[in-house]
């Protein structure tokens, strides 16, 4: 990629460094929402699935020494490059891997084959339902091309280790989808939080997670993202964790 394809952010108040396409599917706030959710749940090894342009990863490397091993996996050639490049140039690069390719293929061998932590942020719009994007690197971020709700699932399953943790953010108009294709490949649900664009709006995402290994179910309270004139609410622009993972263009 020439120098005029991408852009630069810094989040954590210069501490992370992400590369993205300057056009193209770029990194949203569902991303730093997730990352969030997952807090500091325990594990040492964390695999995020369709990493884009690693930037789940990367906020984990930043939070959470005890994480040794962290690998992202990425279909997309050039959203791989782009953060293979941030893996690079960030302090915590040597606890990262970046892998080019089809998640639902075998991991390389010098892989984990199984993760205490799993993070998605992955397609949510069926095939057939909704506009697709001219653009195709948008298209296949957004659509279930590569990846549909059901292999993803069916996917986790076989990589998490016996206590592990996957963590998903997803339409909340999908949420019975998603506690059947748990059911179908035995995981279980243990938290989940819906998510309001306004208070009074009916929640547009839910933060989900599920484990092989049976665990009380706890809802949190909706996390309401703005206020009516559009400014970020203190949950998300008070909070510490929320308001230094806001990107920057400059360090």
């Amino acid at each position: 990629m020439d120098g005029a394809s991408f852009t630069e952010e810094w989040l954590f108040e210069g501490g992370v460094k992400v590369v993205q396409p300057q056009k193209g599917y770029r990194f949203s706030l569902d991303s730093i929402l997730l990352a969030h959710f997952v807090g500091g749940d325990k594990g040492e090894t964390l695999l995020d699935i369709g990493c884009g342009c690693g930037v789940m990863a990367f906020l984990m490397a930043h939070r959470r020494p005890d994480l040794k091993r962290i690998v992202g996996v990425e279909i997309q050639r050039e959203l791989a490059a782009c953060a293979c490049m941030g893996a690079n140039e960030n302090p915590f690069g040597s606890r990262l891997c970046i892998v080019h390719a089809d998640i639902k293929k075998a991991l390389p061998k010098e892989m984990p084959q199984q993760f205490d932590l799993i993070l998605s942020n992955p397609p949510f719009t069926p095939l057939g339902k909704g506009r697709l994007n001219p653009s195709s690197q948008k298209t296949l971020c957004r659509h279930e091309v590569t990846l549909t709700l059901e292999s993803l699932i069916s996917r986790s399953s076989t990589l998490l280790s016996p206590h592990g943790g996957l963590y998903l953010i997803y339409p909340a108009s999908r949420l019975e989808e998603l506690y059947n294709a748990c059911e179908k490949f035995g995981l279980h649900p243990f938290r989940l939080r819906m998510v309001c664009s306004k208070a009074g709006d009916s929640p547009y995402r839910v933060l989900f997670a599920c484990s092989p290994t049976p665990r009380q179910l706890k809802t949190l309270p909706h996390l309401v993202v703005h206020h009516s004139d559009g400014s970020l609410t203190d949950d998300v622009n008070d909070d510490d964790f929320y308001k230094k993972m806001m990107p920057t263009t400059s360090p």
